[in-house]
C-alpha cells in the first residue's frame, strides 16, 4: 500500500443522487464509482462486470461470490495513481439505478483517514503511517 496522502476530483452522478470518482480499470476502461459507506462491500453491475470479464479485466476471486478486477488507478486525480486492490461483488440493483459500480466501506477502510471535501468536490484519502 503506498504512503502519503492521495485526493481525488468527485463529479455528481448524471441522475444528480450520488457522488463518486471516475476509475480506470487496467489501464483500459474507465469507470464511474459511486461513493458508499453504507455499503459493506465494493460492487459493479452485472454488465460492467460482464464487459470487464471479456476483456480479461476481472478474475474470480478465492472467495466465493466476489471478483477482483485489474489494477485500478484515480482517472481524474493528478498523475492517475494507483487505488489499493478491491475485491467486488456484483449487485444486480445498480443496472437498474444506471450505476457502473460502487465503492462501499471495505475501500475506505483500506485509508487511515477519509476525508470528503463537499465545497471543493474533493476526497482526501490518507494512507496509515502517512
Amino acid at each position: 500500500m503506498p504512503a502519503g496522502e492521495l485526493t481525488v476530483p468527485v463529479s455528481t452522478h448524471p441522475s444528480g443522487l450520488w457522488v463518486g470518482i471516475y476509475v480506470d480499470i487496467g489501464a483500459r476502461v474507465r469507470l464511474f464509482m459511486v461513493l458508499d459507506t453504507g455499503s459493506p462491500v465494493s460492487a459493479l453491475s452485472p454488465s460492467i462486470a460482464q464487459h470487464l470479464h471479456s476483456r480479461k479485466l476481472l478474475q474470480a476471486d478465492p472467495a466465493p461470490g466476489y471478483f477482483r478486477p485489474a489494477p485500478l488507478t484515480a482517472a481524474q486525480a493528478p498523475g492517475h495513481p494507483p487505488l489499493p486492490d478491491l475485491a467486488v461483488r456484483v449487485l444486480p440493483r445498480l443496472t437498474r439505478l444506471r450505476i457502473d459500480g460502487l465503492l462501499g466501506l471495505d475501500f475506505f477502510r483500506r485509508f487511515d483517514r477519509v476525508c470528503f471535501q463537499l465545497s471543493a468536490m474533493r476526497l482526501e484519502l490518507t494512507h496509515a503511517g502517512a
